[in-house]
């Protein structure tokens, strides 16, 4: 299953009125949210297509692996915690 949103990314996050609101573009696509929950939602999704361009780079070089050096095996897993830090999960 291909899992794509009905509204473009980035997402943005605002108040509006007595809520939070995350949207895209001008279209608010979810409402009366709490502030962490909707800052969440929008890093989440705007950090998906990174995850999988990094996951995808990675089963690559992992095809790869025999012929592989040091410097692109360092480079890879550089790479890896860089996404894992950017996602607020660093290792």
């Amino acid at each position: 299953m291909t899992t794509k949103p009905a509204t473009p990314l980035p997402y943005w996050v605002a108040r509006n009125d007595l809520h939070w609101v995350i949207g895209s573009g001008d279209k608010e696509i979810a409402t009366h949210l709490f502030k962490e929950d909707a800052l969440y939602l929008k890093h989440a999704a705007n950090a998906y297509p990174e995850l999988i361009a990094a996951l995808r780079e990675y089963m690559a070089a992992q095809e790869r692996l025999d012929g592989r050096t040091a410097l692109e095996e360092a480079r890879g897993r550089a790479a890896l915690r860089e996404l894992l830090a950017k996602l607020g999960a660093a290792a």
